[in-house]
C-alpha cells in the first residue's frame, strides 16, 4: 500500500492522472447524445457541464495546487448530491419498484465511491506527501 501511495504522491503522476481524467471526460461528453448541444433535464445547457470541469481539470494539469483540487472536489460533491437527489426522486416516483432501483444504483455508488477515493489519492496535499514513507 505504501508503494501505491508513494506512486500517487509524485506531482508528475498526479498531473498525468488529471490529464487522463480530462481525456476520458471529454470523450464521454462528446460521444454521448450529440455532445454539448442542447439542455439537461434541469434546463442547464450541456456546454456548462463540459466547460466548468474542463477548466478545472486543465487548471490542475498546469498548476496542480490546492485551489484546483478543492474546485474539483466541490464539483464531485455537487454531482454526488445531484445523483442522490435524482435517485431518491426516481424511487419516490416509482414507489412500487423501490428495491429494483436501489439494486440498480449499487454499481453507480461503487463507481462514485471509487472515484472519490482516487480523487483523494491524487490530491496535491495528500498526507502521504508530507512525511517520508517507509520502504
Amino acid at each position: 500500500m505504501n508503494k501505491f501511495l508513494k506512486f500517487f504522491s509524485n506531482k508528475l503522476i498526479q498531473r498525468i492522472s488529471y490529464f487522463i481524467l480530462l481525456l476520458v471526460y471529454n470523450f464521454l461528453i462528446f460521444f454521448n447524445r450529440g455532445g454539448i448541444m442542447g439542455e439537461s433535464s434541469i434546463n442547464i445547457p450541456f456546454i456548462w457541464f463540459w466547460m466548468i470541469p474542463t477548466i478545472v481539470l486543465s487548471y490542475q494539469i498546469i498548476f496542480n495546487n490546492k485551489i484546483g483540487w478543492w474546485a474539483l472536489a466541490l464539483l464531485f460533491f455537487l454531482y454526488l448530491v445531484w445523483t442522490i437527489l435524482s435517485i431518491t426522486e426516481l424511487i419516490i416516483l416509482e414507489s412500487n419498484n423501490q428495491f429494483y432501483y436501489i439494486l440498480e444504483s449499487i454499481p453507480l455508488w461503487i463507481i462514485l465511491f471509487s472515484f472519490g477515493c482516487f480523487l483523494y489519492l491524487i490530491s496535491p496535499y495528500n498526507r502521504q506527501n508530507n512525511r517520508k514513507l517507509p520502504d
